[in-house]
């Protein structure tokens, strides 16, 4: 799996996402003293979700190339083998999809799953990518990608596709939909070779 530019909450985010699940646990005032010895501590764990608005690419062993786009409410785009793999886009990626949802790399789909609500998403369409939303009897809320991680076929592990205005959240999420964790300690290796998310703003790129 790749993305095609950034993850929004894979570059400064992720001192965010650390720095709240500390405060959860220890609060506000030890989370702060412990980040001053790590930005990225044991013990901490963060979800394994993913916000864009450019296609998620997964490449099968056949070779083909899926496109799923869902950056727009009820509106899921999808291709097979029309955007290349090693596409560029303006926008430098963050992140490393494969590395993100590694639980998923070498597993057979077992399902798609699609899910709708009555409500128009009116609140959270923004047509910015030219498309109208008629009224209709339902909309599209989510797209869900399961595989089975055992070979008893009891649980699975899914990759969930949501929208928020023009932006696309993907998320992986166990069989009983609960968001799967990272540690914290792993944030470097997903993030490798993107960004320096701590570079002093007036240190020369």
């Amino acid at each position: 799996m790749r993305v095609i530019g950034l993850g929004f909450d894979w570059t400064d985010g992720n001192y965010e996402m650390v720095f709240c699940n500390l405060c959860e646990s220890v609060g506000e005032e030890r989370a702060r003293e412990i980040l001053k010895e790590a930005n990225f501590p044991e013990g901490i764990t963060v979800d394994r979700i993913a916000e864009l608005d450019k296609p998620l690419l997964i490449k099968f062993e056949d070779g083909d190339i899926l496109g799923i786009d869902f950056g727009e409410a009820s509106s899921v785009r999808i291709s097979l083998n029309t955007i290349p793999w090693d596409i560029k886009s303006d926008i430098r990626q963050s992140f490393h999809a494969n590395r993100l949802f590694a639980n998923l790399l070498g597993k057979k789909i077992s399902g798609v799953e699609i899910s709708s609500v009555l409500e128009n998403p009116d609140a959270v369409f923004t047509g910015s990518h030219g498309i109208t939303l008629n009224e209709q009897s339902s909309y599209i809320s989510k797209l869900a990608i399961s595989c089975y991680t055992d070979k008893y076929k009891s649980e699975t592990l899914s990759l969930v596709f949501s929208a928020w205005l023009d932006y696309g959240y993907v998320c992986l999420v166990d069989w009983k939909g609960h968001r799967c964790q990272l540690p914290a300690t792993d944030i470097e290796y997903v993030t490798e070779g993107f960004l320096n998310l701590y570079k002093d703003d007036n240190e020369e790129e």
